[in-house]
């Protein structure tokens, strides 16, 4: 009788185990790394981080889009959420320094969040908008919008 016992209680404990795992997947780190940032400031790696967002996107559990210590170049790039993410929660660790183009006038933004939810931003890094070399372009006084 007290064996029978002790496997019944090995296979509920086993059973609740199983049900946890399944129910939240270990946390999903995509380095925009994998999908072809290079850190040197000058390539434009607006599509590897878009493809890391992708994969944290899809990702059933918690992800991490993560941005390593180097400097990246970025043009404009958009990140969208909505119904097709599967995530738990998202978290950018932007742990280097992201740099913005110089020239944006034609665009009205330049990294853009759409549609997330559950997300934060950590790491300590930078997004660095190159604001005094940009700023020859502004026309807020022309344009109130």
């Amino acid at each position: 009788m007290s064996s029978s016992l002790t496997l019944l209680l090995w296979v509920c404990l086993a059973f609740h185990f199983a049900l946890a795992v399944r129910a939240r997947p270990y946390t999903k780190v995509s380095d925009v790394r994998k999908y072809g940032a290079v850190g040197n400031g000058k390539i434009d790696c607006s599509k590897a981080f878009v493809k890391a967002w992708e994969e944290a996107c899809a990702w059933e559990g918690d992800a991490i889009v993560y941005i390593p210590r180097e400097t990246y170049y970025a043009g404009v790039t958009i990140f969208i959420g909505g119904q097709k993410c599967k995530y738990q929660a998202v978290k950018f660790q932007v742990e280097g320094i992201v740099k913005a183009p110089t020239n944006l006038i034609t665009s009205d933004g330049w990294i853009k969040f759409q549609y997330i939810k559950r997300m934060t931003i950590d790491g300590g890094g930078t997004f660095d908008g190159q604001g005094a070399l940009a700023w020859k372009h502004n026309d807020c006084i022309k344009n109130p919008h």
